[in-house]
C-alpha cells in the first residue's frame, strides 16, 4: 500500500468488513510497532503454560478493538493477567531478553522463506 492514503483506507475498510463478519470491530487508531518483539516473546512464553491461544485472543482484542497497543508492556501484562498467567513472572520475563533470538530468527524465516513482507495477514474460519 505504500504511502497512498486511499489504498490504505480501502484495505482497512475491507478488513473491518471481514472482521465484522467474524464478530470483531477493528479500530486502527492504536500505536503499532513494525516488529513487536515483546508481544511475540510473550506469545511463546504463554505457550509454555498452554495459554498461547488465550493470550493472543486477549492481546488481539485489546490491540485491535480497544486501542491498547500490543507494543505496550502494560497491555502485555494485562492480557497475561486476564488469562491467568502469573504477572510477576511475566514482568520478569519481559525484563529479560529470553526468546528474543527465537523471535528475530522467526522474522527472518517468515520474510525470506515464506515471502511474507507485511502484516496483518488475517485468516478467518
Amino acid at each position: 500500500m505504500g504511502g497512498d492514503p486511499s489504498r490504505r483506507a480501502a484495505a482497512e475498510a475491507g478488513m473491518r468488513e471481514q472482521g465484522r463478519a467474524a464478530g470483531i470491530e477493528f479500530d486502527y487508531g492504536v500505536l503499532a510497532q513494525w516488529q513487536p518483539v515483546d508481544s511475540q516473546r510473550m506469545l511463546l512464553w504463554a505457550g509454555r503454560f498452554g495459554l498461547q491461544e488465550e493470550f493472543m485472543s486477549s492481546l488481539n482484542a485489546r490491540h485491535f478493538e480497544r486501542r491498547q497497543s500490543a507494543s505496550d508492556p502494560k497491555t502485555l501484562l494485562a492480557a497475561a493477567e486476564e488469562v491467568g498467567l502469573d504477572v510477576a513472572q511475566a514482568e520478569a520475563f519481559l525484563a529479560s531478553e529470553e526468546l528474543a533470538d527465537v523471535v528475530w530468527r522467526s522474522y527472518g524465516e517468515t520474510i525470506d522463506g515464506k515471502r511474507i513482507h507485511s502484516i496483518p495477514l488475517f485468516a478467518f474460519s
